[in-house]
């Protein structure tokens, strides 16, 4: 008999996987304190001893406007603040933003164990770059990343972008800002009073901190330590197994001279050999594969560290099973006289502590499924428009000042271009604005307030038909005069599109100096009620706000019915510029309209890109959320499989005299693992119960796949084999 006959079947290569996996949890632990360290890091990028902190907080508009001309004319300095970007269900935080404006010798390296993530010179490229909306790491858009930044398991993306796109979409200027470049307390007091003189803030109000924080690291560490321990405990009673079944042939060993240190080399050696052998391969693998090879080879450190632990971990482990083989006499092996009573009470308590967990793991799992219906949710209301044409980029070229708002001779031409093209079929005007509970609580200049949050939309009247809208011969021809046809929805009531009318009249203000339309000429308003059973796609990213909706808010525009604020951005580039143009085929169409009758235009090398472009960072990012999700579910499904084969060949092992006798005497599957089925069944009930209470989606699924998984192994590869099992026996 050789050693490797102890080992009964692949229970071998089962208690190795389970090693595997224990260390690989061990692993993942390092990364993500790793990973909190490193957002740690990028939290106080820039910041030494020199920095100005400035708090800005319930600033009005004029407040924030007056603020942030004035840290935009401060170019000498560098000026930076942190935000973050949560998923739309509120749990936890999606990306986070370094909004960065002014001199880039001012900022510095970001270097990370011994590792630099990001140099002074792609600032410099990002900040004086002639496109505001470039970044550095993926926003929406990998088209517009001019640098790609790591993005290791674990972590929260980055991106640094320009505070002064930010701005110019928001329009608000509150939160921490950091300044860098004043070098002595004299330069910081001037910058001091300059700044309280310029916003006609007191220094009280912008120098003491009014904001709270705290540290939240989520479920991911307990969803971790869980696993952990679940696996340990598996392995713990997959050892027991294997020493049960492999003692029947203690007795014979010890005749034939074996000691119990020989029996025990036998029994463990081919565990802990590979399991110690594999380590370095097995760090250098998870550091690959999570990411982080993208960041420092010095990560491997904690990685190895931990999965040391992972070793002092199955020494711990073996302790027990240790106990049994040197306790247990050879007349009491042969005789099987085994603890049964308290290692089927083991057993039993594992696998209900291994049920509760894999609940708990999936209720902290939630959040993440959510995220990633979100994503597909939003992947799919995108994909009738991905293949639309955007303008991508464009240059001055003659039109100076047009970038400075100084000149308006490049909205012109792009004015008196769409006035050429914008009634052709397939070329339109599409553009989308949510007005929240943030609007209403910051704009003070009107005296007419809509009575409830809303989406705008500007979308031209032949887009709006192929949606399904239809429009009369008369409404048409009044639009085409210039007149600006608002379409309300009828479940707004009397009093609602009241106000909603008088403040859509009064937002429109026309000045000296605007592109003139017809409408600009002669203000004429319509407005018409609609209803309609099918949503409305929003052009949106943002399912809270919404990504559909039945009622917004719509202006049908067309060449002559706009004003300046849709004149003037009919060049702005990006999903949510203006110009939207359906397929390449048409945009042939207009590039050659341009260069035969808009010469004017030449110069300035409009560019445009597939709206699936700006879109495609969110499709990495449910690739990566897929991965990390699927890892998981996969990972709790298999240990908890993994502890009912122990459970089951335990009990079997245990109890195998009384099953043969049942076996003969006729008793079916039911009467003989009656206990354990009945186990798993409750099991599950009780799981589906807690998961409801809890109200996670995950937890019912999770259960029903685990009953299904556990069924078919009960009977289809455990069970079916008992015959054959039982003539073995009886041979021997």
């Amino acid at each position: 008999m050789t050693n490797k006959n102890i080992f009964l079947g692949k229970l071998k290569y089962l208690a190795l996987f389970l090693v595997a996996v224990q260390s690989i949890l061990f692993a993942l632990t390092a990364i993500f304190f790793t990973g909190v360290s490193y957002q740690e890091t990028w939290q106080h990028y820039n910041q030494n001893n020199r920095t100005l902190t400035l708090y800005l907080q319930k600033l009005n508009p004029i407040q924030q406007e007056k603020a942030f001309y004035y840290l935009n004319e401060r170019s000498d300095l560098a000026v930076w603040t942190h935000r973050v970007i949560q998923d739309s269900k509120g749990n936890g935080i999606q990306k986070h933003y370094i909004d960065a404006m002014g001199n880039s010798d001012y900022f510095s390296d970001f270097n990370f164990h011994h590792s630099n993530i990001l140099t002074k010179s792609q600032l410099k490229v990002l900040l004086e770059h002639e496109d505001s909306k470039k970044t550095i790491g993926i926003a929406e858009a990998s088209h517009d990343t001019l640098y790609e930044l790591p993005r290791p398991l674990f972590t929260i993306p980055i991106v640094i972008d320009r505070l002064e796109q930010v701005y110019q979409k928001t329009n608000t200027l509150t939160g921490i800002y950091h300044v860098n470049g004043l070098e002595s307390e004299t330069d910081k007091s001037e910058f001091i009073k300059q700044f309280a003189s310029a916003t006609g803030l007191s220094e009280e109000n912008f120098l003491q901190e009014k904001f709270g924080s705290r540290r939240d690291y989520g479920l991911v560490p307990f969803v971790l330590i869980g696993l952990l321990l679940f696996t340990m405990l598996t392995l713990l009673i997959l050892l027991l197994v294997i020493v049960l079944q492999a003692y029947e042939k203690f007795g014979s060993l010890t005749l034939l001279g074996w000691s119990r240190n020989e029996f025990w080399l036998a029994l463990f050696k081919p565990i802990i050999y590979p399991s110690v052998l594999s380590t370095p391969i097995l760090a250098v693998v998870i550091w690959w594969l999570t990411g982080w090879s993208q960041v420092s080879y010095y990560i491997l450190l904690p990685i190895m560290g931990h999965i040391v632990f992972s070793m002092l971990a199955l020494a711990t482990i073996l302790v027990i099973p240790s106990l049994i083989v040197y306790s247990v006499t050879a007349l009491s092996a042969i005789h099987k006289r085994f603890p049964s009573r308290l290692l089927t009470i083991l057993g039993i308590s594992s696998y209900i502590a291994l049920s509760s967990i894999l609940i708990a793991t999936s209720y902290g799992l939630d959040g993440p499924l959510y995220r990633f219906m979100d994503n597909v949710h939003i992947a799919r209301a995108w994909k009738s428009v991905e293949n639309m044409q955007v303008i991508d980029s464009f240059s001055e070229g003659d039109d100076l000042g047009t970038l400075s708002g100084t000149s308006n001779t490049l909205e012109l031409s792009m004015y008196h271009l769409y006035t050429k093209i914008g009634h052709d079929e397939g070329v339109y005007l599409i553009h989308s604005q949510y007005y929240g509970q943030d609007f209403f609580a910051n704009v003070t200049a009107y005296q007419n307030l809509p009575s409830k949050p809303f989406w705008y939309l500007v979308y031209s009247y032949n887009y709006l038909t192929e949606l399904g809208f239809q429009f009369s011969e008369e409404e048409l021809n009044e639009i085409r005069s210039g007149s600006r046809l608002y379409l309300i929805p009828d479940s707004y009531t009397t009093e609602e599109q009241q106000r909603m009318r008088a403040y859509l009249e009064e937002s429109i203000k026309v000045y000296d100096g605007d592109v003139e339309t017809p409408f600009t000429q002669n203000r004429q308003f319509i407005y018409k009620s609609y209803s309609t059973t099918k949503d409305i796609f929003l052009w949106s990213t943002n399912l809270q706000q919404g990504v559909t909706s039945k009622e917004p808010i719509i202006f049908v525009a067309s060449p002559e019915n706009l004003y300046f604020k849709e004149s003037a951005n009919l060049v702005v580039s990006g999903f949510n510029g203006y110009l939207k143009i359906r397929n390449q085929n048409i945009l042939t169409r207009v590039k050659e309209e341009i260069t035969t009758h808009f010469p004017d235009l030449m110069d300035n090398d409009i560019q445009f890109t597939p709206v699936r472009r700006y879109i495609d960072g969110r499709q990495k990012e449910l690739s990566y959320t897929f991965y990390l999700f699927g890892s998981l579910i996969l990972a709790v499904l298999i240990s908890l499989t993994s502890i009912l084969i122990a459970l089951v060949l335990m009990y079997r092992i245990a109890y195998q005299d009384r099953l043969i006798v049942q076996y003969f005497l006729g008793f079916g599957l039911w009467a003989r693992y009656k206990g354990i089925m009945i186990l798993v069944i409750v099991s599950a009930i009780i799981e589906v119960l807690i998961s409801f209470l809890l109200k996670t989606k995950l937890g019912i699924v999770s259960a029903a796949l685990s009953l299904c998984l556990q069924s078919v192994l009960l009977y289809g590869f455990l069970l079916r084999k008992e015959q054959q099992k039982i003539l073995n026996i009886f041979k021997e």
